[in-house]
């Protein structure tokens, strides 16, 4: 099952450093090429939508469904 196919089916909720994480892991860690890791945030990014969450820091709600 790939990322789109979890997503559709799933919520994933992620704070904000979380993008910054994920493409320094996926940089260094996976090697995967930049356009795809660039490709693989990018749509997670805008498949999120915002929200408040504790203390006042903006969690993400991420979903395929509605987008």
């Amino acid at each position: 099952m790939g990322l789109r196919e979890v997503l559709a089916s799933h919520q994933l909720v992620v704070s904000a450093p979380l993008f910054t994480e994920l493409k320094q892991v996926l940089h260094q860690k996976i090697q995967i090429p930049a356009e795809l890791m660039d490709d693989t945030v990018a749509m997670l990014q805008q498949a999120a939508h915002a929200a408040p969450g504790p203390m006042g820091k903006v969690i993400y709600a991420v979903s395929q469904k509605g987008v």
